[in-house]
């Protein structure tokens, strides 16, 4: 599991006996593929959101963040990356509230093109909450991609964020579901160069700390071999197979590639990967 939140909750769907059967690795960036962009020369506040148009992301309270600083007559954009169900009903919200010329609607993109969105003067803002359905974000990916670029972030107290976000040190945190709140973080962060700046350089060395698959990958490789009962030589000719459960694919096309790529780092066995999503009903790809 990527958080120590996801491995109480496994613990108490299960029991305490299998405490010790749940490891924590965290989500594994090869920070090598990270090469922080240029600024983009926007010249205003630029607020940028990556992730599925789904409940649990929240987009609708940024929405209603932006309305507020509109009223508050602050420059600024918004970047929305992504797609999903909600796609029609967040565009018709963004009507709603006049802000046809802040916000604009990237769609789902590939990697390469979602790291060139993580600029040094943008501000990642990642409003997760608790979806109605009981979906919730364990740790967004996001947040971590973020943080290795140089982009300063802003999310919630969710689930897992809390353990990687230390509010005013590598980030801001606000509650969720609370629009006031994140727009004043959004001026903070961005007025606030002094914070800024220790958020970009903390947020930097967070993710060599906690994401560096230099960090996780021997202890992951340890962990299989020792599932499987035997060291490198005995295990060979065996067949790893690596299965990505994701809870909406089409909206995230670049997560399996990146966990492909982290697994390919283990040598020893030969490896068969296939993927399930268990929101997009009959999709299964091998």
């Amino acid at each position: 599991v990527h958080t120590l939140f996801c491995k109480e909750r496994l613990v108490g769907y299960t029991s305490e006996r299998y405490r010790d059967k749940i490891h924590l690795v965290r989500i594994i960036l090869d920070l090598e593929k990270f090469t922080p962009r240029p600024p983009s020369g926007s010249g205003r506040m630029r607020l940028l959101c990556v992730g599925g148009l789904v409940p649990k992301k929240g987009h609708r309270h940024l929405l209603r963040a932006c309305r507020i600083l509109k009223d508050e007559g602050r420059e600024f954009e918004l970047l929305i990356v992504g797609d999903g169900p909600l796609r029609d009903r967040l565009r018709g919200l963004v009507s709603e509230l006049g802000l046809e010329d802040r916000v604009t609607f990237r769609g789902g993109l590939a990697i390469d093109e979602v790291m060139d969105c993580y600029t040094p003067d943008a501000t990642l803002v990642q409003p997760s909450v608790y979806a109605p359905d009981g979906e919730r974000d364990g740790m967004p990916t996001v947040v971590a991609e973020a943080m290795a670029m140089g982009t300063p972030v802003i999310s919630t107290y969710v689930s897992g964020i809390p353990e990687v976000i230390q509010d005013g040190h590598n980030g801001l945190l606000v509650l969720p579901e609370n629009p006031r709140a994140l727009a004043d973080a959004a001026v903070r962060m961005h007025e606030d160069a002094g914070l800024r700046a220790r958020c970009i350089e903390n947020g930097r060395k967070t993710a060599r700390e906690v994401f560096d698959s230099a960090r996780w990958i021997p202890g992951l490789e340890r962990l299989l071999r020792g599932s499987l009962g035997g060291g490198v030589n005995v295990m060979a000719g065996i067949d790893l197979a690596v299965l990505v459960v994701r809870h909406d694919t089409r909206n995230d096309p670049g997560a399996f590639d990146a966990i492909k790529a982290q697994a390919d780092r283990i040598g020893w066995c030969r490896k068969t990967y296939c993927i399930v999503d268990n929101k997009n009903e009959g999709d299964y790809v091998e």
